[in-house]
């Protein structure tokens, strides 16, 4: 069974799809807190109407700041086109602007701008796929941060851990949160500490060890809970989620996924949402009830598809094509390899 590709990095060797969180700071520049409402679910990959708007009064701005010579607004306007381009998926081309911000922010000895945009494009390099040059870009605003930002420093480190685990790295990934737990819990920032401790049982659920990704998940939860943040509470649930149904424990999974899907329904995340209802229907597969697992996909399928998330698409109907094998409908099956055929197709051309 295969993962959904997500927007947030993935856990990479799963039959249910976990949810890696971002580690946003409270007094931090998080790209995610600048743009909640794009952020919610990604799911548009264009610009809308309005930000084509803005986009067009930023590009006008940096315009008259070239002409009058004004480097600090140039480096702020490039970020801010960045940003924008971000929200809207349009990732190489804000890693593009961040880049030409950074430049700026060296020539202007400007360490704490320099330092939050190359946090910035190191996490446009993630969703390219690029994770060594995100690591190089993470690595080097690190001991910008140490001298301006413990906070800050410390949520890099857990960006840097998220990578790390993607590739295979646990050990690296976990000394990395280690350091960062306590600089969280000193400053109070619940948020980071949540976030952390959430990360760290992704480490213990990629090293197999399902009892410790439960304990952390646990603890991340409780803080999330305690912070009233619901994108992390329903992030963390989907893990526990997981960790429970790996654990042979399908009720608590079922009952951790059903709370998440509130909370991702409540946000009106659809991309989570179609993750959700994707474990949902492994977790009735395997409970032997084939109707009801049947429906998880497909609603899952259907929501994929008005996204336009071919990655997340095929992933599903892989685990649509498991599930249709041990079924006697062929016709099922049939469509099934049909559509996953056309989706591998469409995600080829798209690159």
């Amino acid at each position: 069974m295969r993962l959904s590709v997500k927007a947030l990095v993935s856990f990479t060797t799963a039959c249910l799809s976990l949810t890696a969180f971002s580690i946003g700071v409270a007094h931090g520049a998080d790209i995610r807190d600048i743009y909640p409402a794009e952020f919610t679910a990604l799911d548009s990959p264009h610009l809308s109407a309005q930000d084509e708007a803005r986009l067009a009064a930023l590009e006008k701005r940096l315009q008259q700041a070239q002409s009058d010579n004004d480097m600090p607004a140039q480096a702020q306007t490039l970020e801010s086109i960045g940003l924008l381009r971000y929200a809207a998926a349009q990732f190489e081309e804000a890693a593009a602007e961040f880049s030409k911000a950074i430049v700026l922010d060296q020539r202007l000895q400007d360490q704490r701008a320099q330092a939050t945009v190359l946090v910035e494009v190191g996490s446009a390099y993630v969703q390219m796929g690029m994770q060594y040059e995100a690591l190089d870009s993470y690595q080097q605003s690190l001991p910008l941060w140490r001298q301006l930002d413990r906070v800050r420093e410390a949520a890099t480190m857990g960006k840097m851990a998220e990578v790390l685990r993607t590739l295979g790295h646990n050990k690296q990934a976990l000394r990395l949160d280690d350091e960062a737990l306590p600089i969280f819990a000193e400053a109070g920032d619940k948020r980071g500490l949540a976030a952390v401790l959430n990360n760290i049982g992704l480490v213990w659920m990629a090293a197999g060890n399902k009892k410790k990704s439960i304990d952390f998940f646990s603890r991340g939860f409780a803080v999330y809970h305690d912070a009233a943040d619901q994108r992390g509470e329903a992030a963390t649930l989907n893990n526990l989620g997981v960790a429970y149904s790996r654990s042979g424990h399908q009720r608590r999974a079922l009952a951790a996924f059903d709370q998440a899907l509130v909370l991702q329904r409540l946000l009106a995340n659809r991309m989570e949402q179609a993750a959700i209802l994707q474990n949902l229907g492994v977790v009735y597969s395997s409970m032997g009830q084939a109707n009801i697992a049947h429906g998880f996909y497909d609603l899952s399928l259907t929501i994929h598809r008005e996204l336009g998330d071919n990655p997340s698409q095929i992933s599903t109907l892989q685990e649509l094509l498991i599930f249709a094998a041990q079924e006697p409908d062929r016709k099922a099956k049939q469509l099934s390899t049909q559509e996953l055929a056309e989706a591998q197709a469409r995600l080829v051309l798209a690159h």
